[in-house]
């Protein structure tokens, strides 16, 4: 790569990151998040107390239930409402903290270093009431165990809640795409070549001057226009078809216990239908009957959801062995 193409990727890259910062906007973050020591139980009478911005949490396999009340403000009415959850173990591994996250009472998604963000409401309402709950498990690595040295130490929790500019989150995917193909499977050859091409002019058409003016949303319609034309509009013929199915590999005898396993299979199966329902042209696929066999145990109503995705053809249940 010359010094040319290597400053056009680096221009590109800036420009999607501007854009991933412009799409957050109205970033509330909560007065109060509670927090108990122990397993959650939204049966029981908890004891909270508030956990303040630099409290630490966890330890060694330390249970956790935090709680965070948050009322819709006018200005955030209609938008896309996200929670971010925030935690300072950026690494991943058995010790890294884990959470599921509850929406007035149901499980909504699995969260952890690489899903911190959840889509609360398409469109929020002004007033409505959503309480959160989160099931923390801090994991159970520590040093002597593995052959690194993570160790299982307290660590932070923060959320904020913000709303997504969907006109921005839409150039912003459409670039990206076509950006990171480029990017890792390589620019230099024919197809490369074209794709820079058309990512260039693209970023070229996009006025950061003033972002949220209406110069600024003219220039993304013109250059998701490009995008689409370029990669969207019309499917290339190819020699090749690839079929991408969503999949999680969970190892059910780990670094941690069978109970453990349990709580790890409601995590990545609720994010698995957090996604199905979001996304309509998403399959998922996920093997061994033992954890199905927890989900109906443990989670009956995220069992029966699933049941109904598999009746669909968009949950496939494969593998010829109860474990792996």
């Amino acid at each position: 790569m010359n010094l040319i193409d290597s400053f056009e990727m680096e221009r590109i890259s800036q420009a999607v990151e501007d854009l991933r910062s412009l799409m957050i906007t109205d970033v509330e973050i909560p007065e109060l998040v509670e927090y108990q020591e122990g397993r959650m139980d939204l049966q029981a009478s908890p004891s909270f107390r508030p956990f303040q911005p630099m409290d630490r949490w966890g330890g060694y396999d330390r249970y956790g239930w935090f709680r965070c009340t948050f009322q819709v403000p006018g200005h955030m009415a209609g938008k896309q409402l996200w929670v971010e959850l925030s935690q300072d173990k950026r690494e991943w591994y058995a010790q890294n903290p884990q959470f599921l996250l509850y929406c007035n009472g149901k499980p909504v998604q699995g969260m952890d270093l690489f899903h911190e963000t959840c889509m609360l409401r398409t469109h929020a309402r002004e007033g409505e009431i959503l309480q959160l709950d989160f099931d923390a498990w801090a994991g159970m690595v520590t040093r002597g165990r593995s052959w690194s040295d993570k160790e299982n130490r307290p660590g932070l929790f923060s959320l904020r809640f913000y709303c997504v500019d969907t006109r921005v989150q839409e150039v912003f995917y459409d670039l990206l795409t076509p950006y990171e193909v480029a990017k890792y499977a390589g620019q230099e050859g024919e197809a490369g070549l074209k794709i820079m091409e058309a990512v260039s002019q693209a970023v070229n058409r996009i006025d950061f001057r003033d972002p949220g003016s209406t110069c600024f949303y003219d220039s993304l319609s013109r250059a998701r226009e490009i995008l689409k034309n370029a990669f969207y509009q019309h499917e290339e013929k190819n020699a090749v078809t690839a079929a991408s199915v969503g999949h999680t590999h969970i190892d059910v005898a780990w670094m941690w216990q069978f109970s453990h396993t349990k709580m790890k299979t409601q995590r990545s199966f609720s994010t698995a239908l957090k996604l199905l329902e979001e996304y309509p042209e998403f399959v998922f696929m996920a093997s061994q009957p033992q954890l199905y066999e927890y989900m109906k145990e443990e989670q009956p109503e995220q069992f029966d959801r699933i049941r109904e995705y598999v009746k669909q053809g968009r949950w496939e249940p494969e593998g010829g062995m109860w474990v792996e």
